[in-house]
């Protein structure tokens, strides 16, 4: 049951490593972090498989949630002075919930009052295609150039995930006789032709919908497998397909470990051992308490500004787009009927309430169906509600672990920047790969995604331009509460790495 927690714990651990530098948390505040979005997963986890869509569908944060949070995060930096880098994460921290809080009920309100099953007919994937490849191209800033800081760990993250992911998924890990799992008369009779036509009957009720089961995210690899294989006897598991991110970190890990002992950092620079050394984890292991339960408010009460809540709101909408085509995709992995919109609307609701969930524990990110359990449920065949329930308590057992969030808080700069070279790369192609299901010789269509990818760059970069230039953004009103989301939002999207993540020398607000 475990098994579909590890298959998206690579992808959970990145969005705190992203957030938490940024806002200007140090390691501790990072391992705090990481339990408290494990510890939320597991929550979220059963409060959708008990009272929402009720689909053997994990819950986790999302990508689509990181630009708008590093909106508010270059806000709260460009506007305000804090005594110490700690206190600007304290308070950074209560806005992103506050603004997450906010947008959950827009979540809430669109599923309860079954306004997604309305408004599924309006969501085509020329819709989705731009708006999804843009939440991986808006966080190209924050790839190569981390890389760049330890070239050596940074491309050899590259390398791992392309050689498990790309070319080693077919090799089977051998079990034992006891754990090889005979198919079952159902499965004997279910082969890939039913299969096909299955996934075919869900394309009618809803154009694309199980493509979309990858959208928002990069945590599709598996999430499209196949039943391939249906009727055989298992005898060995694909580990290198299910976990090639988790497998990536831990080898390069294991490297830059064995680079560390030998001294090949210890005459560098100091910005260059930050980002190389591996030794900084055995701190962080010493001085973390073994047990840490995250508790709701445990940042202070959330901070609400309408700008913080507008803006979360986009992602808050890219994120229901992506978990709607999960919905589907879970379902025909399990061979259950295609799920009706009043089901969809009663998923969506209860992601806003896990959306609130998060909000009220601060987990600085929203929440969103992970794809990385539907394609463990094609691996596998393992579609039981009830293994991924005990999966969702035994992750909250091991989230209030204290060291377990102080080593993954570890992981070297690079060696995660290897990572988002790599997953947000495969954002922007899964969203583009929805258009194969769109008529691409429709001038109309073509019109729609190259004028919305084209200004989703080109606009930012206008903004960058203009506010380095004369030192204000292009729209300055006497409202800061309109300024923010509009000003800021396209700003954000170009963020360096050097403005994310400050040398280690540099202190202050």
């Amino acid at each position: 049951c475990m098994q579909h927690y590890l298959t998206m714990l690579g992808s959970t651990v990145l969005i705190p490593a992203l957030l938490v530098p940024s806002m200007g948390g140090d390691a501790h505040d990072h391992a705090r972090v990481i339990q408290t979005i494990f510890f939320v997963s597991g929550i979220n986890t059963l409060l959708q498989t008990t009272i929402g869509d009720r689909l053997p569908i994990v819950q986790g944060g999302s990508f689509s949630f990181l630009t708008p949070a590093f909106n508010i995060i270059a806000l709260v930096k460009a506007t305000m002075t804090f005594d110490s880098e700690h206190d600007r994460f304290i308070y950074t921290m209560r806005e992103l919930q506050g603004s997450i809080i906010g947008a959950s009920f827009l979540a809430i309100i669109v599923g309860y009052t079954g306004l997604m099953g309305a408004l599924m007919q309006f969501i085509s994937p020329v819709v989705v295609a731009p708006t999804v490849a843009m939440v991986g191209l808006s966080l190209y800033s924050v790839g190569f150039s981390g890389v760049a800081a330890c070239l050596e760990q940074g491309l050899l993250s590259i390398f791992f995930v392309v050689l498990f992911s790309q070319y080693l998924k077919a090799v089977q890990i051998p079990l034992p006789a006891f754990l090889r799992r005979k198919p079952s008369s159902a499965a004997l009779a279910s082969s890939a032709p039913e299969s096909a036509t299955a996934a075919t009957h869900t394309e009618a009720h809803v154009p694309g919908a199980e493509n979309l089961g990858s959208s928002g995210d990069p945590r599709s690899g598996a999430a499209a497998g196949s039943v391939q294989g249906q009727g055989k006897q298992e005898e060995g598991i694909r580990l290198f397909e299910l976990f090639p991110v988790l497998l990536s970190i831990a080898v390069t890990w294991a490297l830059c470990g064995i680079l560390t002992a030998a001294g090949a950092y210890d005459n560098t620079s100091p910005g260059r051992q930050a980002a190389c050394r591996a030794d900084a984890v055995q701190d962080m292991l010493e001085e973390s308490p073994w047990f840490y339960v995250p508790y709701p408010l445990q940042w202070g009460m959330p901070i609400f500004k309408v700008s913080s809540i507008v803006t979360m709101a986009a992602g808050a909408l890219a994120a229901m787009i992506e978990s709607t085509g999960d919905y589907y995709a879970c379902a025909r992995m399990c061979g259950a009927p295609v799920p009706p919109p009043y089901i969809i609307s009663r998923g969506i609701g209860a992601e806003g309430l896990g959306c609130l969930m998060s909000g009220l524990f601060g987990t600085g990110n929203g929440t969103t169906s992970y794809a990385e359990n539907i394609g463990a449920i094609g691996i596998t065949k393992v579609g039981s509600r009830r293994v991924v329930q005990t999966g969702a308590v035994l992750m909250l057992i091991l989230a209030v672990l204290g060291k377990l969030g102080a080593l993954f808080g570890g992981i070297p700069n690079a060696i995660l920047s290897g990572l988002f070279c790599c997953m947000f790369g495969l954002i922007a192609a899964v969203g583009i790969s929805n258009l194969q299901f769109t008529d691409l010789n429709s001038n109309r269509n073509l019109f729609i995604v190259g004028f919305s990818i084209y200004m989703g760059l080109s606009v930012p970069q206008y903004f960058n331009s203009y506010t380095a230039t004369n030192g204000i953004p292009p729209i300055n009103t006497s409202s800061q509460q309109f300024n923010a989301p509009v000003c800021w939002s396209p700003c954000s999207a170009r963020l360096s790495w050097t403005t994310l993540y400050p040398a280690p020398a540099r202190s202050g607000a």
